[in-house]
């Protein structure tokens, strides 16, 4: 059984994972090392959720004051056993899967790895929002786990979704090592983490 950190509802427990800026996916000439998945990067605001309470907090750490956007998807949210969710919060920026957010990682484990967080997340009863799709209705999603091989293909449909929409609902790819494990960290908002890479259409 792995320790966990005691949820403390007055204050978030971390400031999100910030990845490194890895440049986009088409122009990446040296090979990571490792074994690496990749998921989607949505254009919204960063959420980290305290999920017993509700309450939200931007990638800088503020409280966010747009919750009552989001009743659906946080009530999904508390029938699960996640006490803490970190998610892509879809509103304002377009039109696509307002209200919703998308949960792609689990910091409440500490010392585990990504692959096993992404388990935890991928059995808590949440539906996958789908493969290059925006949530249909607002709620609360997991996202697609994208291979190696399929980095490619994936790079261009979102594009293409994109440019089919008429909005950037995606922004690139996000890399993440399978054994990483997830930060915990109140030293600055602004820290990078190695582990996790962000390739975007614009650089």
């Amino acid at each position: 059984m792995e320790e966990r950190i005691v949820p403390n509802q007055d204050k978030m427990i971390t400031y999100p994972a910030r990845p490194t800026n890895g440049g986009p996916i088409d122009k990446v000439t040296v090979p990571k090392k490792g074994k690496w998945f990749y998921e989607p990067k949505y254009n919204g605001w960063r959420a980290l959720v305290h999920v017993p309470t509700e309450r939200m907090w931007n990638r800088q750490g503020k409280p966010l004051t747009i919750k009552s956007h989001f009743k659906v998807a946080l009530a999904q949210l508390k029938e699960t056993d996640l006490e803490w969710a970190d998610c892509e919060a879809l509103e304002r920026r377009h039109s696509k899967g307002r209200g919703s957010l998308i949960v792609f990682d689990y910091p409440m484990i500490p010392n585990c790895e990504w692959f096993f967080r992404k388990l935890v997340i991928e059995q808590s009863g949440l539906s996958n929002v789908g493969d290059i799709k925006a949530p249909s209705e607002p709620g609360a999603y997991t996202c697609p786990v994208i291979t190696q091989e399929k980095i490619d293909e994936y790079w261009q449909d979102m594009k293409e979704f994109n440019e089919r929409e008429g909005c950037e609902f995606f922004e690139g790819l996000v890399a993440k090592k399978a054994d990483s494990k997830y930060p915990l960290q109140l030293r600055s908002p602004d820290e990078k983490y190695a582990y996790w890479i962000k390739h975007r259409y614009k650089a």
